[in-house]
């Protein structure tokens, strides 16, 4: 389902009672700028009731409505369902902060089924060490995570820090096999972030970074 630049779009809900055995569920609501918390609302509670979903892709990039709010019971919604393989772009919502990237966190790191993750928060500019760690911490004691991808490009409060405490969780107990990390634009990174990326680097047996 393709709805980017849909400006009259306020809010989504599925209509069809055969929807529910959905297994695969693409949508993107790019800078549709009239949906709100209220409508992410509606989605996620929507999304909760495929028992059978196992593959969910959400673009909803440049909503300027966005906030914490919509993070929060998205999360709650989501850690319903026994999605596999989930992707998340929130790039350009500079609404969310630490507070709603916690809530998506706690939910996400409840979900054991989840072998897949991709999550952006490109030109997030309220996203900072403190929401980039803990995200980094739970997400990657998840038991069958095999593949992930972080976004945070031109986030610039992001410091040496976070990719410090990534690293450390890298070397711990973790079943990711294929790490994709994007920090294009973090001006804040320096040296020391590499050094220490390079030893939580041991093991994963695929990186890309960008």
């Amino acid at each position: 389902s393709i709805l980017s630049f849909c400006n009259a779009i306020s809010s989504v809900r599925s209509q069809s009672p055969s929807l529910l055995n959905l297994k695969y569920l693409h949508m993107s609501l790019c800078s549709c700028d009239k949906i709100d918390d209220k409508g992410i609302t509606l989605l996620g509670q929507e999304i909760s009731k495929f028992s059978d979903l196992k593959t969910l892709i959400l673009d909803l990039k440049y909503l300027e409505k966005l906030t914490d709010n919509a993070l929060t019971y998205l999360s709650k919604f989501l850690a319903r369902t026994k999605i596999q393989i989930l992707y998340l772009d929130f790039q350009g919502n500079n609404n969310l902060s630490e507070a709603g990237i916690l809530e998506l966190t706690l939910s996400l790191s409840t979900m054991k089924s989840l072998k897949d993750i991709s999550l952006i928060f490109s030109d997030c500019k309220k996203v900072n060490d403190e929401s980039t760690s803990t995200l980094c911490t739970k997400i990657l004691k998840l038991p069958e995570l095999r593949k992930l991808t972080f976004g945070f490009s031109r986030c610039t409060d992001i410091t040496d820090i976070a990719i410090e405490i990534l690293s450390s969780s890298l070397l711990g107990k973790t079943t990711v096999q294929d790490l994709s990390l994007f920090f294009s634009g973090c001006t804040l990174l320096g040296n020391h972030a590499m050094g220490n990326l390079a030893t939580g680097l041991k093991n994963i047996a695929t990186f890309l970074t960008h």
